[in-house]
């Protein structure tokens, strides 16, 4: 899905239903940046579980990650580029904002593939990165938070598309800055 794509998707599910959102909680609140180049702020994870492997595919905005990295130690002038200084990087602060844990236990990602793209519809530059991790036995649950951006950008959408094989099962998750609470998958 493109960014575009995923906008689309999120223009259909912000359409008013009468359900209110909650208010971000007081000691979550995100600090306010300078406007970005894109009026959007959006990462999509596409996730496959098969087995005890999960790989994983994270796509956000080039100039929205540099924001939130640029808030660790010895990185405040950073402009991201493709290699193991910037992947070590992004895991560290994939490892704070992103929760996943199977059957109760954590899973740690790792980062074995990365790069920079220009998104076809919005033209933006994105970056990508495949996250892979090997769980100790194929899940009968798995519960997801993803906090990623949440403290830079008041209106960050996060969605997380998950796809269980071998039986081919797929659901949606969607996150946004007020959500505090992991949402769990049973299979």
């Amino acid at each position: 899905m493109t960014f575009g794509g995923a906008a689309l998707l999120l223009a259909a599910l912000a359409a008013p239903t009468g359900a209110v959102r909650p208010a971000p909680l007081p000691h979550r609140a995100p600090t306010p940046v300078a406007a970005a180049a894109h009026n959007m702020h959006l990462s999509t994870l596409r996730l496959a579980i098969e087995g005890t492997a999960v790989t994983g595919r994270l796509r956000l905005f080039r100039d929205d990650l540099e924001e939130a990295l640029r808030t660790l130690p010895r990185a405040a002038t950073l402009t991201l580029r493709e290699g193991a200084l910037a992947d070590s990087l992004v895991a560290l602060y994939v490892g704070r904002t992103l929760t996943i844990t199977a059957d109760g236990t954590p899973t740690a990602f790792r980062i074995t593939s990365s790069g920079l793209e220009r998104d076809a519809l919005s033209k933006q530059d994105v970056a990508w990165y495949i996250l892979e991790a090997t769980l100790p036995r194929a899940p009968r649950a798995l519960a997801v938070l993803d906090r990623m951006l949440f403290e830079r950008f008041p209106d960050q959408q996060n969605i997380v598309s998950v796809l269980k094989m071998p039986q081919d099962d797929r659901t949606t998750l969607y996150f946004t800055t007020g959500d505090a609470g992991a949402q769990t998958l049973r299979w």
